[in-house]
């Protein structure tokens, strides 16, 4: 299921690239030249296959001195063998420095945890969501020679790629991206290999197609997957499935990050290939929201008037100013978004089309930038790609609308998609941990316990602190760090209570969250007495020597325990004897 080591594809004979003959040694010295050119790598290989090469030429020479007389017509058997220990020195290899570099497109979720698993000898640039990924990868490898793979790893569909802005597929390589394409090409080792990591960018005839393309247009043998590529249990692995010619490339994706890693590098996708005459036409791997509205005069559906489709195509005629067509999808579980649509320009006079979005199911329109279509603006024919992930919610609505008319000026528009990257659904956090338990009793007012730490599976989600349960006012909490602090220390008083229960809330950036209790322990503190109590005041006149008045008690805080101190008071004399009253 798990594609990892280094892989090796049976090649298609089509696209199997020629590897140089092996070179054979007719002599000791060839062998000896072949030798240092292939261990120029290891220089401690290099010095023992020569000592080697030097100790068996020795013997040679020796043995076929012996010999000679009796083995003048051919070599002899030591001499056969001497010769191929001598070949299998000069083919021994290693181990060849290699040069690899990853693109990586922003929106793949958590690619931070694809990232530290990877070699740190290989190359990793991320892309600009923002700009033409393709475009990017084309100027860094401008001034570049000898790189022996590229690892693509963004969202894939079938037959299609997304690097930032731009979109890869057979169609914009063979037009749009031609010469990017070619600069890539020139940057590659004779032998190189393209991995691409999107989900189901192999899957079908499109996606035979793209890799053909790719393959041909580069020179570099290309290995890519027929489908989900990433974590088991959402139906993905890490096998590219389909290949041209040998790869001997590994993934730069190792073992514990395939196993660890919870998300997979595929888009949904809503799109229209017009194949249908028909404004109904679901061909994504989710449907519209709506079927195509179009708003001209007179006929206004896909069979006539001024919009309508047209030999396997949206037709668009500049006769009528305002008039549109527009689709919604819903994007409200999208982290991302991609409209991209094929076009043939056709606007030779006035006529102006502009591409539009709205986020309110049309109530208010915005043009996207770059999206007028004109005779001076994406002419001729190709692939426009516009990033709509701002523009993303339940009721977001795509609108091509004539916005400047032309009796004879057409637009040409095929293959509308809408590619977007789910958002995981939200798992609450599932645990928390408290760092220390213990406080000392009349601890001060913020004196730190302990810090509380949530566990959630959801990797790059905020989580948030508070307490349902104070322990009545005793202890605070910081709701970023999770640091559980004394609110009111008078009140902790270790002879009143040994113990207090405190109730802890994390909540995750999605709004789910976990409570739990904690029992914090107060240590006790040695107090000097603070007050003195008498049993009993009075005493009869004439008391003897010796009686007891009361007992003087003194509570303090000893180990945990109470203690009464009783010290008799005797009447220092007998008391004098009182007159009675006249």
């Amino acid at each position: 299921m798990f594609g990892f080591g280094r892989k090796k594809k049976a090649p298609h004979s089509s696209g199997q690239k020629d590897r140089p003959a092996q070179t054979s040694s007719s002599g000791i010295k060839g062998s000896l030249i072949s030798l240092e050119q292939r261990l120029m790598f290891d220089a401690a290989a290099s010095a023992t296959a020569s000592e080697v090469a030097s100790e068996q030429v020795a013997q040679e020479q020796a043995e076929t001195a012996v010999s000679s007389d009796h083995h003048a017509d051919g070599p002899s058997a030591e001499q056969a063998e001497s010769q191929g220990v001598l070949d299998a020195i000069a083919t021994y290899n290693p181990g060849e420095s290699r040069s690899e570099v990853v693109f990586v497109d922003p929106t793949v979720p958590n690619y931070q945890d694809l990232l530290s698993s990877m070699n740190s000898n290989v190359e990793v640039i991320m892309l600009d969501g923002g700009q033409d990924g393709i475009e990017q990868m084309a100027n860094a490898l401008s001034q570049r020679n000898g790189i022996d793979a590229i690892h693509l790893i963004s969202h894939g569909g079938a037959g299609e790629l997304q690097l930032g802005t731009g979109v890869l597929n057979a169609d914009s390589m063979s037009t749009q991206y031609a010469d990017d394409l070619a600069v890539i090409h020139q940057s590659l080792s004779e032998q190189a290999d393209i991995l691409v990591y999107g989900c189901e960018f192999a899957q079908g005839e499109a996606g035979q197609a793209a890799v053909d393309m790719l393959a041909n247009l580069t020179g570099a043998d290309v290995q890519a997957s027929n489908d989900l590529t990433g974590s088991i249990s959402l139906g993905g692995d890490w096998e590219l499935e389909v290949s041209t010619g040998t790869i001997e490339t590994s993934l730069a994706v190792d073992y514990d990050a395939q196993m660890n890693w919870a998300e997979v590098l595929g888009n949904e996708t809503v799109a229209d290939t017009f194949s249908d005459k028909s404004y109904g036409n679901n061909d994504g791997t989710r449907s519209w929201s709506s079927n195509w509205t179009e708003v001209d005069v007179g006929k206004s559906d896909a069979n006539g008037g001024h919009i309508q489709i047209n030999s396997g195509e949206l037709r668009i005629q500049t006769q009528v100013a305002g008039a549109s067509v527009s689709r919604a999808v819903d994007l409200s579980s999208a982290r991302s978004a991609t409209l991209s649509f094929d076009y043939n320009n056709d606007l030779d006079k006035g006529g102006t089309v502009e591409v539009r979005i709205s986020t309110d199911g049309g109530a208010n329109y915005r043009t996207l930038s770059d999206g007028t279509f004109s005779k001076t603006n994406h002419t001729g024919s190709g692939t426009a790609s516009f990033d709509i992930s701002e523009h993303m919610s339940a009721d977001t609505k795509i609108q091509f609308v004539v916005t400047g008319t032309s009796g004879g000026d057409r637009l040409f528009i095929d293959n509308v998609h809408v590619d977007y990257n789910v958002a995981d659904a939200n798992t609450a956090p599932s645990d928390l941990s408290l760092s220390a338990s213990t406080v000392a009793e009349n601890a001060t007012t913020g004196t730190v316990v302990g810090t509380v730490t949530g566990s959630d599976v959801d990797a790059g989600d905020t989580k948030t602190y508070s307490l349902t349960d104070t322990a009545g006012g005793r202890f605070a909490i910081n709701s970023a760090t999770g640091q559980l602090t004394v609110a009111n220390g008078s009140l902790l008083n270790y002879e009143s209570a040994a113990n207090h229960t405190v109730t802890v809330q994390v909540t995750d950036s999605g709004g789910q969250s976990y409570t739990e209790q904690f029992t914090i322990n107060l240590t006790n503190v040695n107090e000097g007495p603070t007050d003195l109590a008498l049993s009993a005041n009075t005493v009869a006149e004439s008391a003897v020597t010796g009686t007891v008045v009361g007992a003087v008690t003194a509570p303090m805080s000893m180990r945990g325990t109470r203690r009464a101190i009783a010290s008799p008071i005797p009447p220092a004399a007998a008391l004098p004897s009182m007159p009675a009253p006249a």
